[in-house]
């Protein structure tokens, strides 16, 4: 399920982001980091992780939604494990994580092209989510207006694209006339995928999605205003919320793993641009990360090695 080459990967990935993570803090200075850890106590962390559950929760909410709109019947508590072992490789190249749901869901009678079209929808939505909540705080940052302009536009056309059929399938007659003749069946695989994330991102699902995304990001957004709060910080609730999201576009189209080391300095870069010191920023940012991304990986990696015992035992069960 998971080759040597990305548990190594991921081992080292998690060792590397440890020592960066110490040896940031340690460069700013160690006792003020340290100091700032100290403001949030435990109480705050346990704080920060049930939004973090929030988050995960709503996202798996509007996951399974979508499945079902899909024709994939499985039970909640089977698929919230499924959707959780997707989060142990958020840090793994190649989306690995989604890869492994698409395993999970094919075992369990779901094709590929389907479970590839859920996850599309998944992404969009989050994104759509991300940029709702980035403009809370847009004129306040007049340097990320272009990139939130930018990728606004393109959402909308996005969203064009899926929703009128006649467009797509021109889109697709001109794709043809311009790809090799081998490609078209990859062509007609993919067009049939946009026709399914259509089915999770038109008119009332659309909606629905949007809210549950929302509400997942806004939660997080809120736990990094609550960290910041907590630190004494001098930052308000439009603020931080602006920075979080945007930091979140930032690790999406940067296409790192997890939008591992964009989102942590694009984070820091705009607390220090508003004022704020730089152990501060650096001891926020650690937190949040910790609680929301390396929170999602520990859960995930669980969930793998659950799923993974599931379906083992169920392959002896039918040798047997």
């Amino acid at each position: 399920m998971l080759s040597g080459r990305n548990q190594q990967w991921l081992i080292w990935t998690s060792v590397l982001s440890g020592l960066v993570y110490l040896g940031v803090s340690v460069f700013a200075g160690w006792q003020e980091v340290a100091h700032a850890f100290g403001r949030v106590g435990t109480a705050g962390i346990a704080i920060a992780l049930l939004l973090s559950l929030v988050n995960y929760l709503l996202r798996f909410v509007r996951w399974q939604y979508f499945l079902r709109l899909l024709g994939c019947q499985i039970p909640n508590k089977e698929s919230l494990v499924i959707y959780l072992a997707g989060f142990g490789l958020t840090i793994v190249p190649g989306k690995a994580g989604e890869v492994v749901r698409s395993l999970f869901l094919n075992n369990r009678g779901m094709s590929y092209q389907l479970s590839l079209a859920a996850f599309l929808a998944e992404r969009l939505s989050d994104m759509m989510a991300v940029l709702i909540l980035t403009s809370i705080g847009f004129w306040g940052f007049a340097s990320a207006r272009p990139v939130i302009v930018g990728l606004s536009v393109m959402m909308l056309l996005l969203l064009l694209v899926l929703r009128l059929q006649g467009c797509r399938a021109r889109l697709r007659a001109w794709t043809m006339l311009l790809v090799p003749d081998r490609l078209h069946g990859g062509l007609a695989a993919i067009g049939g995928v946009l026709g399914h994330v259509h089915t999770c991102l038109r008119g009332r699902p659309l909606l629905i999605g949007l809210v549950l995304s929302v509400g997942a990001w806004a939660a997080e957004a809120y736990a990094f205003y609550l960290v910041l709060q907590w630190m004494e910080a001098p930052i308000s609730l439009p603020a931080a919320t602006f920075i979080y999201a945007f930091s979140m576009l930032v690790g999406a189209i940067s296409f790192l793993p997890g939008g591992l080391g964009g989102v942590e300095a694009t984070m820091v870069g705009l607390l220090i641009l508003i004022g704020l010191d730089q152990p501060l920023a650096l001891a926020a940012t650690v937190i949040i990360r910790l609680t929301t991304l390396w929170f999602a990986v520990a859960l995930g990696m669980l969930a793998l090695v659950a799923m993974l015992r599931i379906d083992a035992e169920s392959r002896l069960s039918k040798v047997s």
